[in-house]
């Protein structure tokens, strides 16, 4: 295998547990290569530093535009109730250019393997349609909070490996027990990974992901004492807004 050959999302998932994970830059990794998250320019930046795989947030907007961004609000105003050029006009304010997804696709489909999440329900064909005039499944997974949006993932296309999030802010104490028992959840939606954050990864939920055969993708590590016990462990992939720092796949 050549040094920047781009690898397919099948690989990791076929590989045996090691002490070598999948760095995935964080919102592009942006503490580690630029200002910013979630840009075309800490996307470029990632590459360059030859990261394996990004991770970002789809939202979409008031006008049906699929945008890469993460939180819900801008000044206070829900994403979904602005259209993409009020959005647009309302971050350049703040110096903020925000992504399409297309743009997104065409600037680095082949080139990186992408982790996106989606941050809502109700509009996975329409991101699926477009992602899938790019690049194919075996370059991509899918992640979401909800799962619902897993299941629908899969009744588009079973081939598209996805992974269900967990450590939801401010979770009711039934979501929280749900999260650190998550195996029903798993096996409705029929998520491919689990997507924990690592202060939910345990021994126990180690060993029955490996039972039960899901791997285990950690979000958000940034320390190296963290970073070192989840190796220990032999977790598939490690998400990080400083992919620079550590070892492994990156």
């Amino acid at each position: 295998m050549k040094k920047n050959e781009l690898l397919t999302v099948r690989h990791y998932f076929e590989k045996k547990p090691t002490s070598n994970a999948l760095i995935i830059a964080h919102r592009g990794g942006a503490k580690s290569f630029s200002n910013g998250e979630n840009t075309l320019d800490v996307f470029l930046d990632a590459i360059q530093n030859q990261v394996k795989m990004i991770e970002f947030d789809v939202r979409r907007t008031k006008d049906s535009q699929y945008i890469i961004f993460h939180d819900n609000k801008v000044d206070r105003k829900k994403i979904s109730s602005l259209t993409y050029s009020e959005l647009a006009e309302i971050c350049s304010h703040k110096n903020i250019k925000v992504p399409l997804l297309i743009d997104t696709l065409q600037l680095c489909s082949k080139r990186v393997l992408f982790d996106i999440e989606l941050k809502e329900t109700g509009y996975e064909r329409e991101v699926i349609e477009i992602i899938s005039n790019y690049i194919d499944p075996s370059h991509y997974v899918i992640t979401s909070f909800h799962d619902s949006v897993i299941r629908t993932i899969k009744q588009i296309n079973p081939d598209i490996y996805t992974g269900l999030l967990l450590g939801k802010d401010k979770a009711t104490p039934l979501e929280h027990f749900s999260e650190l028992f998550p195996f029903g959840r798993l096996k409705k939606s029929k998520a491919d990974f689990v997507v924990p954050n690592y202060k939910l990864v345990t021994p126990w939920l180690v060993y029955k992901c490996r039972k039960l055969n899901y791997h285990i993708y950690v979000w958000t590590v940034n320390k190296n004492n963290v970073y070192l016990k989840l190796m220990k462990h032999k977790v598939t992939a490690i998400i990080t807004d400083y992919p620079d720092r550590f070892s492994g796949n990156y």
